[in-house]
């Protein structure tokens, strides 16, 4: 798999892989080793931003949060779409800095355009969907760290500020959607810290959390706050291994769930390790990584704050794509399989009942919109986008969802505007 290859496939996404993966897509394809992790925190969101420029014009996960079953419908949700966006509003490689717009549209399942919106945020930041909220950071000093949230309410319309110095990270909603975590950087000693911010009232709660006597620096990994705590996977305190951390976002303290890997970053024995949870964040999902061609990359389940069992494990060569966990503990993920002297083929699975089940994609359709954040739908089944194959011929773009067992039904027609999320 060569570097055009990934990128003319990124070409076509409007939401990015998790950090690094499409590096960890190709080294497993070549057995080659995974790159050093950069030693710059600040590096590091850097890169993550460019890969988001990269993949699309902004990149949005998606909270979709409306019931399952057989049909199509919500529990008082509505679908929210991206309809717009200021030139160069996702796609700056600079900190933060200049104030940039979208608009957003809300409707109905199955209805007709009813209301829009429109946001001002920083450059660079990442807007998310938290309950009915979008969230996203404030314009700030260009040389300096982000300066506070920017808040729309999709309920009243209103639009508001919460002051918040030292964003040093993204944005981490909590399960229950009435929190977010922000990682900060502490003026003037750049220690590392995590503000846990009460969207509602506005109050934050300073944590500092700490591996002995190391801060632990959550605006370096790919964090995921699940019903037991905040994880962050990243290279261990002290160590060259990977690490899952466990924050407490109460207290701010650390434990270690998992440590796995040994060697220097970037040998062929260090492991990488990507975690996602289900939208109430009682259900996890972790993923394996490693550049070692003798490494079987896996796709491991269960209930969060417990044993996993591997679900899926790819065939020598395949790497999987995290893309979501259901509530009910469904897996639904992306895997990148590779032939001999061929271009790399997508293939998508829900891993549910004990089984592994083919997505069966409506022919002339692919998936536009495969996303590190939970797609699920807390009733059962998964939600995406789907958009005209160009190899497989023409098609309408659609709100789809995905059943535990792989069937695909429509939602709806997405009108050719990028969906964003439903909310609460």
């Amino acid at each position: 798999m060569t570097t055009d290859d990934l990128h003319e496939r990124l070409r076509h996404l409007h939401a990015p892989l998790p950090a690094g993966l499409i590096a960890r897509a190709q080294l497993a394809a070549t057995a080659q080793v995974p790159p050093p992790i950069p030693p710059s925190h600040r590096r590091r969101i850097l890169e993550g931003l460019l890969a988001a420029a990269l993949a699309a014009a902004i990149a949005l996960p998606l909270y979709l949060t409306h019931s399952g079953g057989g049909t199509a419908s919500t529990s008082g949700g509505e679908l929210v779409f991206l309809t717009s966006t200021l030139p160069g509003s996702i796609t700056s490689a600079t900190p933060p800095s200049t104030k940039c717009s979208s608009r957003f549209e809300t409707t109905s399942v199955g209805g007709s355009m009813s209301r829009s919106f429109a946001m001002d945020y920083a450059c660079g930041s990442t807007p998310k969907l938290v309950g009915d909220l979008i969230v996203a950071l404030t314009a700030a000093d260009p040389n300096g760290p982000g300066a506070g949230l920017e808040v729309l309410d999709l309920g009243s319309g209103t639009e508001r500020e919460l002051p918040l110095e030292g964003i040093d990270g993204g944005i981490i909603p909590s399960p229950d959607r009435t929190r977010v975590a922000v990682p900060i950087i502490l003026a003037p000693t750049e220690i590392p810290a995590l503000d846990i911010v009460d969207l509602v009232t506005g109050s934050v709660v300073r944590l500092q959390p700490r591996v002995g006597a190391t801060p632990l620096n959550i605006g370096e990994s790919a964090p995921a706050w699940l019903s037991d705590g905040i994880h962050s996977v990243q290279r261990c305190v002290n160590s060259q291994s990977t690490c899952d951390y466990l924050v407490s976002p109460a207290t701010g303290t650390v434990r270690t769930l998992l440590q796995v890997g040994s060697g220097p970053a970037g040998s062929s024995s260090y492991v990488q390790v990507f975690d996602s949870g289900s939208p109430d964040g009682t259900q996890e999902a972790r993923y394996y990584f490693s550049g070692n061609s003798d490494f079987v990359q896996t796709v491991s389940a269960g209930p969060t704050d417990g044993t996993l069992r591997t679900v899926y494990a790819a065939p020598a060569g395949d790497t999987p794509e995290p893309l979501g966990v259901a509530d009910d503990g469904s897996v639904l993920f992306q895997v990148i399989s590779t032939e001999p002297n061929g271009p790399p083929a997508y293939l998508t699975y829900v891993a549910s009942r004990g089984g592994v089940y083919p997505v069966n994609v409506p022919a002339g359709l692919a998936f536009s919109a495969p996303t590190a954040s939970s797609p699920a739908l807390p009733g059962g089944g998964f939600a995406l986008e789907m958009s005209p194959d160009t190899a497989g011929g023409a098609g309408e773009e659609q709100v789809v969802r995905i059943s535990d067992t792989g069937s695909v039904t429509m939602i709806q027609p997405s009108a050719g505007i990028d969906l964003f999320g439903i909310t609460d």
